[in-house]
């Protein structure tokens, strides 16, 4: 039988460390888990008021199917946009709709928050191609008010984007926000 214990390879080998970090990587996993559960709720609050005080039709939306890898996003739903088409031999009528983007907080399998875009698209007409533009991944006991106030604009910019520039890119420096954005009016 072979004992490890003696063997030159095994004494100079990395595998005890590694194994030790691993344990402490499923442990930081489980501190994450437990971060998103806390701080879903303030996601979910922040996101709701926003909803209620600016006045777009948006809507906040949870995903539960998948416990530890929740999804919650604030969206904008599908609307019909009045385009439409007749086929002039069949005379079939089709209209078009535009399925809203969306701003997106998914958990990873690591336990790390994924916030992403998922653009506006007009099925037929106007698809987003490429990967969805990624806001940032983070660890869930960052989550704040301050940083979510920041993605809430980011995905807005987004949006503003695609309405301005179409399918011919989606660079945030691009667009110029008047410095009188966000300011409250004059009461």
């Amino acid at each position: 039988m072979v004992n490890l214990l003696d063997d030159p390879d095994y004494q100079n080998s990395h595998i005890v460390a590694l194994a030790d970090q691993y344990v402490q990587m499923l442990e930081k996993i489980s501190l994450r888990r437990s971060a998103w559960q806390r701080n879903k709720q303030v996601l979910l609050q922040i996101l709701q008021q926003i909803e209620k005080e600016v006045e777009l039709d948006w809507q906040v939306r949870t995903n539960n199917e998948y416990s530890n890898m929740e999804q919650v996003s604030l969206s904008f739903p599908l609307k019909q946009l009045g385009i439409h088409y007749e086929d002039k031999f069949t005379r079939e009528n089709k209209s078009y709709f535009m399925k809203g983007g969306g701003l997106n907080y998914s958990q990873m399998a690591n336990g790390m928050i994924h916030v992403w875009v998922s653009m506006p698209t007009v099925d037929e007409l106007r698809e987003y191609i490429g990967e969805p533009p990624v806001i940032g991944i983070i660890d869930p006991a960052q989550l704040n008010s301050k940083l979510i106030i920041k993605h809430i604009e980011k995905f807005l910019k987004y949006v503003l984007l695609w309405d301005e520039e179409g399918d011919y890119g989606y660079d945030l420096e691009m667009l110029t926000i008047p410095a009188t954005a966000g300011t409250p009016p004059n009461t």
